[in-house]
């Protein structure tokens, strides 16, 4: 018998077709987050939660939850889970720092872009002012700088 795992949303369908070969996956079907009783209900016979960082995993929660072993969630944060909680009971919960390449990629996107004149040279072709052909090209016309040694 495959474990029980309730996701909270009904989006990413590869991953819950992924996600249905390995459990016996029970989905929320209503748009926006999962009315609490609900939540409550499907947690009662999970050995697993995937939830959105709308979905509150608390006290309340992990009570109704006696079979429950893990607690995924699909946000960068995790200020809706009692992480401190889940731990105290043995449930896997999210681990923080794993975003963080993730999140230094774009946190360094708008100074590469800027440095490197994305934005205005993804604009120009669209403007009109760009012309194929033209004899009056200039190699210093979108360069920018280089970021490196920054």
């Amino acid at each position: 018998m495959k474990p029980r795992v309730y996701v909270t949303c009904n989006t990413f369908f590869d991953i819950i077709e992924a996600l249905a070969e390995a459990f016996d996956l029970r989905v929320c079907g209503s748009p926006g987050p999962v009315p609490r009783h609900v939540f409550l209900e499907e947690a009662r016979m999970a050995q697993g939660i995937f939830t959105l960082l709308t979905d509150r995993v608390d006290g309340e929660i992990l009570d109704a939850s006696p079979g429950l072993r893990v607690v995924a969630n699909m946000a960068v944060g995790y200020d809706n889970i009692d992480v401190a909680e889940c731990t105290r009971r043995g449930i896997s919960s999210p681990t923080p720092g794993v975003l963080t390449e993730t999140t230094a990629d774009l946190a360094f996107a708008p100074s590469l872009a800027s440095a490197r004149r994305l934005g205005e040279a993804e604009r120009f072709p669209r403007s009109g002012r760009w012309t194929h052909g033209t004899r009056h090209f200039s190699w210093a016309g979108m360069l920018g700088g280089s970021v490196e040694g920054i």
